[in-house]
């Protein structure tokens, strides 16, 4: 398996050293999420508390760590063929002392696994970007290798959405060729400027002149390397939805939702768009692909579970399933307005602040802020469906556990270990919704172990104890908090 790496294209790195993917965490590609959206598709993955973990193609594996922090008595394995990345990442986890993680050089994932079997395997923007031989054999692999009720998580670039970008990226790719690599990001950017220049100065206006101003603008912001690799990396092939589950089942492997819920529920699209969607077909798989095109998708995130898999006839959970993860959602304010089609509901948030998942105490705590009675929703048989409205509206998102979290303290601030050490090594540190961040104020996040009053840390960071302060103030706003 000579090209299977992740985000760290072998050939990007020898040719230029710092052209590296740029350090991340990502909320649909951690086990939190991927059980929590397997479980309202009627699955029952095993939970995330003891799991074993597989991520494959891990780069530095400060995604997998995230939440091997987060389950310390999970098991978690990253592999990759970068020596590099792996070592860099072995430094972040002896910082942040975390005892339940290995990270791995692996080249070959059948010899060198060998049988092991995992609860979850996660390919995050892997498998669009190694070679179709490559992509076979890890689809194989993932096969063969989860365990009778486990989840593979797998994202990939996707049709339409990459329709217009292929365009682009063959372009600037020939272009390249006969440049010098070290050079390459420079040129790149230089010649979407003028690529985009030269399209919408022609007077006559397109959907592809419109294309281009919103790509710029999309890439004004990336990392050097994730731009390279979106559109210069040798191997980029993106699927069509039905085409990969299609794909996906050759191996044993059905399709179970989207990690992202925005990609799996359709009830918060227009209403034309979703009457169109639901004419198209009676079949699931084909609505979802309408939805692709009329959302113009450009990546997904698929969970896949086996074939053989004992809960093969999904059905969608009654209970309260869901123990031990957490919801922070937006506070309510639910409005009704009479229609000649009938009553029409409109949500609107206001405030957010964390609740149990737990389908009861999650209408419990709902009803508090809603401006009219939630009675009718705690009587509904199927209190799950509400929930996934709810998501779909993008007004509740899957947090950590509820337990882990603490609030950060003023007087003697104190951060998970993992952010300390990522801080440390000038990476971005994340919160409980696992959104990546610069860290605030040089050197701040590494002082902050608890055991240092405000002050202090001031004094060693060379800030005014003011403003230490105002930057914790700003963390607690986005949501970063001591854990454990």
């Amino acid at each position: 398996m000579a090209h299977l790496s992740h985000f760290l294209f072998t050939h990007i790195v020898k040719a230029h050293e710092n052209l590296a993917y740029p350090h991340l965490i990502h909320p649909t590609a951690q086990i939190s999420r991927i059980y929590l959206m397997a479980s309202l598709a009627g699955h029952q993955p095993p939970h995330p508390a003891q799991a074993k973990v597989l991520e494959i193609g891990c780069a530095y594996g400060d995604n997998l760590a995230a939440s091997a922090e987060f389950f310390p008595k999970a098991s978690f394995l990253g592999v990759d063929i970068d020596e590099q990345a792996i070592s860099k990442g072995k430094e972040i986890i002896e910082l942040a002392q975390l005892k339940n993680i290995e990270l791995k050089v692996v080249t070959d994932l059948k010899k060198d696994l060998g049988e092991r079997k995992f609860d979850y395997i996660i390919a995050h923007g892997l498998i669009s970007w190694i070679s179709p031989d490559a992509q076979n054999q890890v689809m194989k692999f993932c096969s063969e290798s989860l365990t009778s009720k486990g989840c593979f998580y797998v994202s990939y670039n996707c049709f339409p959405g990459w329709l217009h970008k292929n365009a682009v990226r063959d372009l600037l790719s020939d272009h390249l060729e006969s440049s010098p690599k070290k050079e390459s990001i420079k040129i790149l950017r230089n010649q979407f400027n003028l690529l985009k220049n030269a399209c919408c100065s022609w007077q006559a206006p397109s959907s592809f002149n419109s294309f281009f101003g919103e790509q710029l603008e999309s890439i004004e912001g990336c990392d050097d390397g994730y731009l390279f690799g979106e559109l210069c990396a040798e191997n980029n092939d993106p699927f069509y939805y039905s085409e990969f589950i299609q794909w996906a089942n050759e191996f044993g492997l059905s399709d179970l939702a989207d990690a992202d819920p925005m990609r799996e529920l359709l009830e918060s699209l227009p209403q034309e768009s979703l009457k169109y969607i639901q004419q198209f077909s009676d079949n699931a798989i084909l609505q979802r692909q309408a939805a692709d095109f009329v959302m113009n998708t450009s990546f997904r995130s698929s969970i896949l579970y086996p074939q053989k898999s004992a809960s093969g006839n999904l059905a969608e959970h009654k209970d309260d399933a869901f123990m031990n993860c957490a919801f922070s959602f937006t506070k309510i304010v639910l409005n009704l307005e009479d229609t000649p089609k009938g009553t029409k509901v409109t949500l609107q948030g206001e405030k957010t602040f964390i609740a149990p998942l737990n389908s009861r105490s999650l209408l419990d705590a709902l009803s508090q802020s809603f401006s009219v009675t939630a009675r009718d929703f705690k009587e509904k048989e199927n209190t799950i469906s509400f929930l996934k409205t709810l998501l779909s509206a993008g007004l509740i998102y899957p947090v950590m556990p509820q337990n882990k979290q603490t609030p950060l303290n003023d007087q003697t601030p104190c951060i998970s270990p993992l952010n300390r050490a990522l801080a440390k090594k000038g990476w971005r540190i994340f919160n409980y919704h696992f959104e990546c961040a610069e860290p605030p104020l040089k050197n701040l996040i590494e002082e902050m172990d608890g055991k240092q009053n405000c002050a202090q840390i001031a004094q060693k960071v060379g800030k005014e104890e003011k403003e230490i302060k105002d930057a914790i103030s700003q963390m607690k706003s986005k949501g970063f908090m001591q854990w454990h």
